[in-house]
């Protein structure tokens, strides 16, 4: 097994710290097949990755699409080549969009992408512990989007305890899990939604090439699930074996 030397921690590869078994202690992974870091949280017993998948093994034209065969974007960028769209400011801060072939076969050895139930228990969790922004527990009134998102990056909402929303500083991103909005690629083939949607696969098929996805918007205080059809661009958040 092969260690790096990160920060002054010895760090066994793309494979968190001991320390993560306490809810909210971040950890570090290195990526072995492209070195990139991500950093890692426990989150109610389960450890996730705290930035979205930017794992770039060829890049896709924006002019293509396909339900069949894998597909990497990177908003913004509409070429072909890697060193390019590594280069563009969306790749390193948002990371890269994924049709659900490509996603399903993104996450590291010893990650995956997260199915229905574990999306469902993340959120379960949020509920009932204290993380609606308001502090009260119970899916009666889902309130744990601004607990989920970073401060950074999204467009500004006058909604109370909506992720776009200032208030309640100290439920922003209490969880850890870090969301920034990617946007997304569309059925259009046109990139959409950076500033106001964060979209995430998740590993369930469903029936007429479509997937079911998880999403944040700037104006909701929610965490949304949606149905897509399998040829949009969304971002991967890999959650540990």
């Amino acid at each position: 097994m092969m260690f790096l030397l990160f920060a002054g921690i010895m760090l066994q590869t793309c494979i968190p710290n001991d320390a993560l078994d306490i809810d909210g202690v971040f950890g570090v992974c290195i990526d072995t097949r492209d070195g990139n870091v991500y950093k890692t949280v426990n989150i109610g017993g389960q450890t996730w990755m705290a930035r979205n998948l930017a794992y770039l093994p060829t890049v896709t034209s924006q002019s293509m699409k396909s339900t069949k065969i894998p597909c990497y974007y990177v908003y913004g960028y509409s070429g072909t080549d890697v060193k390019e769209a590594k280069k563009n400011s969306n790749y390193r801060k948002l990371g890269v969009l994924y049709n659900w072939q490509a996603a399903k076969i993104a996450c590291p050895s010893g990650w995956h992408l997260p199915n229905d139930y574990e999306w469902e228990q993340l959120q379960g969790y949020l509920l009932n512990n204290g993380y609606n922004f308001d502090g009260t527990s119970g899916d009666e009134d889902q309130k744990i989007a601004k607990s989920m998102a970073d401060s950074k990056e999204w467009k500004y909402s006058s909604v109370e305890g909506a992720v776009g929303n200032s208030d309640y500083p100290d439920f922003i991103n209490k969880s850890g899990f870090s969301a920034l909005p990617g946007g997304y690629y569309s059925f259009l083939k046109d990139f959409k939604g950076v500033e106001t949607d964060a979209f995430w696969w998740g590993s369930i098929f469903l029936v007429n090439v479509t997937a079911r996805a998880w999403y944040l918007f700037y104006d909701s205080p929610k965490l949304h699930n949606y149905v897509d059809t399998s040829d949009h661009g969304f971002s991967v958040r890999c959650i540990k074996d």
